[in-house]
């Protein structure tokens, strides 16, 4: 998809419009009100927000982000930041990082959304300027793919002088969306070019552009920005994404194993123990293409242990181009299982 000349000079005047990303320019007006009338608990809400912007989704980081919240929240019920705060921290906690779907779109726990816009919106019954509250918002309502009522809340944003970098990082996910890959590409890059202090920010832009690069077809460049982004901060799932890239473009499976066991040290969930074990999975099909069932024995048994589901495996190396012929190897494993299990029930 090209990027017409004539979206691009609008794009360009939109970044332009809030003259730039905050990087380490002042507080908002709004932050900084209230770290003049409470200097003790504004030195807690900054804790507070630098573990939350730490780009690696530290639990116990996020865990300690919780309480200091809920003690500010506690000592003064309307220190509209805080809610801010918490809003952000309410996905990050929501986050389910043992699912991702095809469409990288990530899995939040039931409830999450109503959380954050609540929170959000009490900052805003607080402070009706305050333009950060409406990033949250925003993003509640890009998750569900409800990207016009997204846009009014960027904008309203935009409007009270928003100088977050997740401005452009939101209006990047809604075109991202509406498969508008190449101008995702120029948001993204121009955040990486600000400098951004939010260090889960710039991690974002990273990957996200790397998702951007991978799904206009761009796979030499998805891949170095994939490896830029785990460099930078080796997460899990962005890590889970990488392997799968590996396995259904690459067909890299050496590869993926490798970077799915990176992923399973840092955190077993279902979806670490699902994208290694399909990898073995595949490495094991090619295997017993190439030297016989014996040489693949090794690589299926490794693949059972790690994720014994051998039916979906089956299915999604066959719901994609590039490895569906591997998938008969398992369609044959599976046959002749449930053969040798009528043969013993027989006898």
């Amino acid at each position: 998809m090209n990027f017409s000349k004539g979206a691009f000079i609008c794009l360009f005047l939109f970044c332009l419009s809030t003259g730039g990303v905050h990087a380490a320019g002042p507080l908002s007006p709004v932050e900084a009100k209230y770290q003049a009338e409470y200097p003790a608990l504004f030195e807690k809400y900054s804790k507070a927000v630098t573990l939350i912007e730490s780009p690696g989704r530290n639990p116990a980081g996020l865990k300690e982000a919780n309480v200091l919240l809920g003690e500010i929240i506690k000592a003064n019920l309307n220190f509209a930041p805080a809610y801010v705060a918490y809003a952000r921290l309410t996905f990050l906690l929501g986050f389910d990082p043992g699912q991702l779907s095809n469409n990288l779109r990530p899995s939040y726990a039931e409830g999450t959304t109503d959380r954050v816009q609540a929170a959000a919106r009490q900052a805003l019954n607080l402070e009706p300027s305050y333009a950060d509250a409406y990033l949250p918002i925003a993003f509640a309502h890009i998750y569900w793919g409800e990207f016009e009522q997204a846009r009014q809340a960027l904008q309203m944003a935009d409007a009270l002088g928003s100088k977050s970098p997740w401005l452009y990082l939101y209006n990047a996910k809604i075109l991202f969306g509406e498969r508008k890959y190449d101008a995702a590409k120029l948001l993204y890059q121009f955040v990486l070019d600000q400098e951004v202090t939010d260090k889960s920010a710039y991690h974002h832009a990273l990957f996200e552009l790397a998702n951007s690069y991978r799904f206009s077809r761009g796979y030499d460049e998805a891949e170095v920005w994939y490896l830029k982004a785990i460099d930078y901060a080796p997460r899990p799932s962005h890590l889970n994404t990488y392997a799968s890239f590996l396995i259904y473009i690459r067909t890299d499976f050496d590869k993926a194993i490798e970077v799915g066991r990176r992923s399973m040290e840092l955190e077993t969930t279902y979806f670490t123990n699902f994208i290694t074990g399909i990898a073995y999975y595949a490495k094991a099909s090619t295997i017993e293409a190439e030297s016989g069932e014996y040489a693949a024995q090794p690589y299926l048994d490794t693949a059972t242990e790690i994720f014994p589901e051998m039916l979906t495996a089956m299915s999604q190396l066959g719901n994609h181009r590039n490895t569906r012929h591997l998938s008969w190897f398992l369609d044959r494993k599976i046959r002749k299982t449930i053969e040798n299990a009528r043969s013993r029930k027989q006898t």
